[in-house]
């Protein structure tokens, strides 16, 4: 049986231009500590039967889950 998870990650350009001040921004100054965040929570939730969609996604995080999930996982992008 396969399990579909779906997030939609924040894009960082649009919440900086739309909600400066939102928790997210607050929480996460350093875009890289946010984006590590999100990889080690992907990390724990998917498996070999694991599908995942997640929209808003930058190009920055995109490339860190292709080096992430090379192995077990095939990463497509849709623009």
């Amino acid at each position: 049986m396969y399990r579909i998870l779906s997030w939609n990650v924040l894009y960082r350009d649009h919440e900086l231009k739309y909600n400066p001040k939102s928790k997210i921004l607050r929480k996460y100054p350093c875009e890289e500590d946010r984006v590590n965040d999100i990889v080690l929570i992907l990390k724990e939730y998917v498996t070999r039967n694991t599908i995942v969609a997640l929209q808003e996604v930058s190009t920055y995080i995109i490339r860190k889950l292709q080096k992430t999930f090379i192995k077990s996982h095939k990463v497509f992008v849709y623009n």
